[in-house]
């Protein structure tokens, strides 16, 4: 591999590239070390979260911590319907149609009782059966509950368990704390607020072409649907 060049960009880049393609082959076929980070997951700026099942975790860039998804000082319940949400859906990964495919160390092998797995199966085909169903008023495309399942299965696991730990945070609360403020003018509850949260971070605008595009093609639902 070549060295990095600090005088020229594409070469350095190349070179970098080559780099990481080489540590990252050179863990074939050998067993995932749990502790091992991987620094190169993702850019810090990126506003998204990944799920990592090779390593089985989470990668949650600096990006993301900012507007919609949170803001610090925001009302609790908000700040959960958004970015509790995004950390529950990433978790979730690890139990989807592809997660399940890897153990708690990252190796890939099958983990799952058989009947586990055939009970999973029926289940996910409800979730296929349901986003099936599902149109984008928009641009009147329809949803692909297949393509879409694992990241719809995320998406709901995320926001059951985002509002599963808001509800525990807020039984455990007295009336002075931030989990259970109110915007001012509304008359929505801190729940509400939680669901209101969830579906402002999905608010977002594309043309009709775009979103038909979106639907055939991406392995997400649409934002309408989400």
């Amino acid at each position: 591999l070549g060295e990095v060049q600090e005088d020229n960009y594409f070469d350095a880049v190349v070179a970098l590239c080559g780099i990481l393609n080489d540590q990252k082959y050179s863990r074939w076929n050998k067993t995932a070390i749990r502790n091992e980070t991987d620094p190169y997951t993702s850019d810090p700026t990126i506003v998204n979260a990944y799920y990592i099942p090779s390593t089985n975790f989470i990668s949650l860039p600096a990006g993301i911590f900012g507007y919609p998804y949170y803001r610090y000082g925001r009302i609790d319940s908000i700040n959960y319907g958004a970015i509790g949400t995004v950390i529950g859906h990433e978790i979730s990964h690890a139990f989807d149609t592809t997660g399940r495919k890897f153990d708690h160390l990252g190796n890939m092998r099958e983990w799952w009782t058989n009947e586990t797995g055939t009970k999973f199966l029926e289940k996910a085909e409800c979730f296929i059966d349901q986003y099936d169903n599902y149109v984008d008023t928009r641009s009147s495309a329809k949803a692909d509950g297949k393509v879409t399942v694992g990241e719809n299965i995320a998406d709901n696991g995320g926001v059951r368990n985002a509002f599963k730990a808001f509800r525990l945070h807020l039984a455990l609360s007295d009336e002075s704390l931030n989990y259970r403020k109110r915007l001012p003018g509304l008359s929505a509850s801190p729940e509400q607020l939680f669901f209101l949260g969830y579906a402002s971070i999905w608010c977002a605008n594309m043309t009709d072409r775009y979103a038909k595009t979106f639907n055939r093609r991406d392995n997400h639902s649409s934002n309408k649907i989400r």
